[in-house]
């Protein structure tokens, strides 16, 4: 085989509502990103881009959010890593679902997907 397994790039498809832009951008700023710096201090994650897709066709995201990992983890390292999200966070599960459905306000998920990069060897 010509190609090698690389890193897995998760990518969700993000649907803004009209009017919601400022908002939604707002919070990737102070919130998204913020969290994605601390995955990525603790080695969880290797990148992250947030993708403006410029001329969404009908029922198209008009946003698209990157994160990039070497590996798939295991039900204990999720747990383990859930318990410093919420450390960092200062927060708990129940008010950090609740943030979440007060996005759903002006926006939706559309679409999640897992891509592998593939490594020319």
């Amino acid at each position: 085989n010509p190609f090698k397994r690389g890193a897995y790039w998760s990518v969700t498809g993000i649907h803004v509502n009209d009017g919601s832009g400022l908002k939604y951008a707002t919070h990737l700023a102070n919130n998204w990103i913020r969290n994605q710096e601390f995955a990525k201090s603790k080695g969880w994650i290797s990148g992250y881009h947030v993708l403006s897709n410029a001329y969404p066709r009908e029922g198209e995201p008009n946003v698209y959010l990157v994160t990039i990992f070497k590996e798939m983890t295991s039900a204990e390292e999720d747990d383990k890593r859930a318990k410093e999200w919420l450390t960092f966070n200062t927060s708990t599960m129940a008010k950090m679902e609740a943030e979440s459905g007060g996005r759903a306000e002006y926006r939706t998920v559309g679409s999640e997907i897992l891509l592998t990069e593939m490594l020319k060897r």
